[in-house]
Parts: C-alpha cells; sequence; structure tokens
C-alpha cells in the first residue's frame, strides 16, 4: 500500500448499506481511509467531524438528494475546494459533467468496477492537487 494515501480520507454517502460496505472494503484495500455514512441528514455533520479529502455522495437518497448535499458542502468555506464525486444510476454515461452550482464536478455511474472508483478518485485529487500548486 501507498503510505500517502493511508492519509486520504474518503466520506462515502449513499442510504445503501450494502452498496457502502462494497465501497468502503474497495477503497480500504487501495490503502484509503473510508468513512461510510447510509444517512444523508447526516453526511453534513459527518463532514466536520471527519474533514476528507474526498466526498463521494449518491445522488438519489432519500431526504437530501447528493446534489442538495454537494450544494451545502461548498457552502461551507472550509471544504469549497474539497473534491465531490457523485455516484448515480440515473445518467447514461460516467464522467459526466454536473453544473458547478451544486459542488459535484464529477459522476461515476453505477455499477461501476472498483477499478474505476479508485482511477477517478486518483484523477481527481491529481487535478486537485496540479490547482494547490
Amino acid at each position: 500500500m501507498d503510505p500517502k494515501k493511508e492519509r486520504i480520507t474518503v466520506l462515502v454517502v449513499d442510504n445503501d448499506k450494502d452498496f457502502l460496505a462494497e465501497v468502503s472494503e474497495s477503497l480500504d484495500g487501495s490503502g484509503y481511509t473510508a468513512v461510510a455514512v447510509n444517512d444523508p441528514m447526516i453526511a453534513l455533520m459527518e463532514i466536520e467531524r471527519v474533514k476528507p479529502d474526498v466526498v463521494l455522495l449518491d445522488l438519489q437518497m432519500p431526504g437530501k438528494s447528493g446534489l442538495e448535499i454537494g450544494y451545502e458542502i461548498r457552502r461551507r468555506p472550509q471544504f469549497a475546494r474539497t473534491p465531490i464525486l457523485a455516484l448515480s444510476g440515473i445518467f447514461p454515461g460516467s464522467d459526466i459533467p454536473l453544473p458547478e452550482v451544486w459542488g459535484v464536478k464529477h459522476c461515476l455511474n453505477k455499477p461501476f468496477h472498483p477499478s474505476e472508483l479508485i482511477c477517478a478518485i486518483e484523477k481527481i485529487l491529481a487535478k486537485q492537487t496540479a490547482l494547490i500548486n
């Protein structure tokens, strides 16, 4: 495992507990620290507690959608630049650009292979690093 990845925390928000378990296992197995939240209403409290490096949001959840959560995350100055990756089964393709107002710039279409998720996260982190440098 890459020691740098062990410091990278990924907050995963999805109401499907089985999906959360699979994604968390894939992230943990790839050297990331996964924090799973199955209630969108708790997600905003968890982001404050966890301070993740990346957020994965399911777009369709009861209560609040991933887009609404992304928008609320972006309104918090300390998380304005935290990369957000939407996870959805409602779009026909992957890596769909989404309106900036929601704070979500990338979408990975479900179902996906774990390696696709890891590649998407690494791509987002590389872009984030390039912007900082």
